[in-house]
């Protein structure tokens, strides 16, 4: 099919990648937007940021700025700042690490604290080329991520795998979501010229009807009023030519 001439609907979504550190969220990040696996990384400070926009059909497009936070403790406290404007959060632990995914609990009750709106959740285990060395069982974090309405991935940023499927169901949200809020929005609006409508209507209504009520309680025109006493008089000097006139006739037939 030709997009050539099809207008593209671009949507921005801002996208907080979250988890205790050493679970490879920078990994996963570069290996998403650059294309390849960096395998030693230093430690993310605050936050890092990359950004992909990713074409689903020739009509839309989905611009994604990832924003990668700092895990370790010592920077805790400057995450909740890079919730702000957040539609979609990643919570990546390592399948190797137990206590990675207990953590996730934690940076879930954070992420609802800090964020009103609505955003889409996704739990991620990251590093599933070390299955053999798996801790954290797929049903028992996927079981998690249902209990709390989140999409659930397993990932490998080394071996590629589940990333670039990740993202792809993620934008298929967003673009599913954004046409929903858009269906919303004009409902609101056609209910608002609707009650807006109305509203017009039952002014001019309750107008009409007092001005119908001033007409009902004036008076009866004077021109009326005229012509109904010219009547009268006419009327009596008529009565008086015919009396007149009947009598110069009996007067005359007296006589003769």
């Amino acid at each position: 099919m030709d997009y050539n001439n099809t207008p593209v609907n671009i949507i921005e979504s801002k996208v907080v990648l979250l988890g205790n550190s050493d679970v490879g969220k920078s990994a996963m990040a570069i290996k998403y937007t650059e294309g390849f696996f960096q395998k030693r990384l230093t430690p993310t400070i605050g936050a890092s940021f990359q950004s992909k926009t990713l074409n689903l059909d020739g009509k839309n497009k989905v611009k994604f700025l990832i924003w990668d936070t700092a895990g370790q403790d010592r920077f805790r406290s400057l995450t909740p700042m890079y919730y702000r404007g957040s539609s979609v959060a990643v919570l990546v632990y390592d399948i190797t690490v137990g206590n990675s995914f207990e953590q996730v609990r934690g940076w879930v009750e954070e992420l609802k604290s800090n964020i009103l709106e609505e955003i889409i959740m996704v739990i991620c285990g990251n590093k599933v080329d070390l299955n053999h060395k798996r801790v954290v069982k797929r049903e028992v974090a996927a079981a998690y991520a249902e209990e709390i309405k989140a999409m659930y991935y397993e990932t490998s940023a080394k071996e590629n795998i589940g990333i670039d499927e990740m993202f792809l169901e993620i934008a298929k949200r967003i673009i599913y979501q954004n046409a929903h809020n858009q269906h919303i929005l004009q409902q609101q609006q056609q209910q608002q010229n609707l009650n807006r409508d109305q509203i017009l209507k039952l002014q001019k209504q309750n107008s009409q009807q007092k001005l119908n009520n001033r007409k009902s309680l004036q008076p009866p025109p004077t021109n009326y009023l005229a012509f109904n006493s010219s009547f009268n008089i006419n009327s009596s000097i008529n009565d008086d030519d015919d009396d007149q006139s009947l009598n110069r006739d009996t007067s005359s037939q007296c006589c003769n």
